[in-house]
């Protein structure tokens, strides 16, 4: 029976290689993943493959976008409504939030239930989702959940 070993425990020079090339491999990827990681507010290690700046500037562009192609509520509760949450996002400490320190929450005329954040302090809600969130703390949980999600 061949146990696919020469003589002497002497193997041959491809898997040799193979495993060197492996190695070398594993080294790389984990010295990646390790430089990449940053620690959230909750203190859970996550991977960032990009930079926070370059994450800020993608979410300032995105909800430029989207402000000009939805529709924003005209409202006027809602609007007041909304700026008392924005006022209330003031006093989140900053290494928490925007890096210059100021809060975008708008709502967009849509009738889906749903809400989302970007980087850089960017926050839509949809009107729908104030028709299911009726309570203020039911809409401070909607948007505090999107905003300090892990």
């Amino acid at each position: 029976a061949r146990s696919g070993r020469c003589a002497a425990g002497f193997r041959p020079p491809e898997w040799r290689y193979l495993s060197t090339l492996r190695s070398v491999v594993f080294v790389f990827v984990l010295a990646i993943l390790v430089s990449a990681c940053t620690t959230t507010m909750t203190g859970r290690r996550q991977l960032t493959p990009i930079s926070e700046d370059k994450m800020d500037a993608m979410g300032i562009a995105t909800f430029a976008s989207l402000k000009q192609q939805g529709t924003l509520s005209k409202d006027p509760g809602v609007n007041e409504y909304i700026v008392c949450i924005r006022a209330l996002l003031e006093v989140v400490p900053t290494e928490y939030g925007p890096d210059d320190g100021r809060w975008e929450v708008l709502v967009f005329d849509d009738t889906s239930p749903n809400a989302f954040a970007l980087p850089s302090g960017k926050i839509g809600v949809h009107s729908g989702m104030l028709e299911v969130a009726t309570t203020p703390g039911q809409r401070a949980a909607v948007i505090g959940r999107y905003r300090f999600r892990p």
